[in-house]
């Protein structure tokens, strides 16, 4: 069994990308997460 992990911002705008890695490389098992930045990150700020 062939199992891949990934973090992604958006799975629907990279489907085309991942199916055709998945079949490439004839993965069994995509576990995915959603890949987001802290509130601090995204508004450039930095904590003290």
């Amino acid at each position: 069994m062939r199992l891949a992990t990934w973090n992604v911002n958006s799975i629907r705008a990279r489907v085309t990308r991942t199916v055709e890695f998945c079949v490439r490389e004839h993965i069994d098992v995509l576990a995915r997460r959603r890949a987001r930045p802290e509130p601090v990150e995204r508004r450039g700020d930095r904590q003290p």
